[in-house]
């Protein structure tokens, strides 16, 4: 009856993207054990609004590891300036800003701006981090990333900004997030 159950609602729940299995495990007594596998693949979205960003839910362990790719574009500033997840200056379309003397894409570091353990502190680019905050381990996943996790924790993401500054922001990421073993 449980069985019948779960399988109804977790097949409706995830538009049938699980499907829970029955049966015995090798090596354990007869009559069923319920194993619940985690999920390898998700889809997040990052609020650019949300200072301290976002808990994934994701529980990651030493050695994982995490392939990121990110979609989208978020204002800074009430709809006036827009970015990418790698922090790159776009339209409200998402086509780059050059630089008109350098003919490169423009980022902005600021100095008010989380950092991650590259130093950088870029407004508008998606950063993370496992557990808690710390910039010497925060890192920067922008548009895509994969790495192995370094130590166990709850997968958190976030767009940057200067702290304090969030309030204006607009827009969201979206995030694919594929956790594999290494």
């Amino acid at each position: 009856e449980v069985m019948a159950y779960v399988a109804n609602a977790v097949m409706k729940d995830s538009k049938t993207q699980q499907k829970p299995a029955y049966g015995d495990i090798q090596g354990s007594e007869v009559g069923g054990d319920f194993v619940f596998q985690f999920p390898t693949h998700i889809v997040v979205n990052v609020p650019a609004n949300k200072e301290g960003g976002i808990n994934t839910g994701l529980k990651l362990q030493k050695g994982d590891q995490v392939t990121l790719h990110t979609s989208g574009i978020i204002s800074y500033d009430s709809g006036n300036h827009f970015t990418n997840a790698d922090g790159v200056l776009c339209s409200s379309q998402g086509q780059p800003l050059a630089h008109p003397q350098a003919l490169k894409t423009m980022i902005w570091p600021h100095s008010d701006a989380y950092r991650t353990k590259t130093g950088d502190g870029i407004i508008g680019a998606l950063i993370g981090w496992v557990d808690v905050y710390d910039e010497n381990t925060a890192f920067h996943v922008g548009s895509d990333a994969t790495f192995v996790i370094e130590n166990d924790g709850v997968l958190h993401l976030a767009v940057n900004d200067a702290k304090g500054t969030y309030g204006d922001n607009q827009g969201e990421y979206q995030v694919s997030i594929h956790i594999g073993s290494k």
